[in-house]
């Protein structure tokens, strides 16, 4: 029998690794177009919008994005912060 502890622990790997991947795919993803709000890249990506803003926050504190401009957003019509890459 497999100890609760060791299940736990094993989601929580599981867990950073998903983080990591998200940061990743995110990053990329902003490169390839450019500037984006949470929304475009949630909707370029697949990955859920409260995902992005978390690893957004992550990316920003790493100071590999930062936020371009405050504008509307072309998905929901809203004022928005715009994110890009620092390199």
């Amino acid at each position: 029998m497999i100890q609760q502890t060791s299940i736990n622990a094993f989601r929580e790997l599981q867990k950073d690794r998903t983080d990591v991947t998200q940061r990743m795919i995110i990053f990329y993803k902003l490169r390839e177009i450019g500037e984006a709000t949470n929304k475009m890249l949630s909707r370029a990506t697949g990955i859920e919008t409260s995902s992005i803003s978390a690893r957004v926050f992550e990316l920003r504190k790493r100071y590999l994005i930062f936020h371009s401009k405050t504008d509307y957003c072309k998905i929901t019509g809203k004022k928005a912060m715009f994110w890009r890459c620092m390199l």
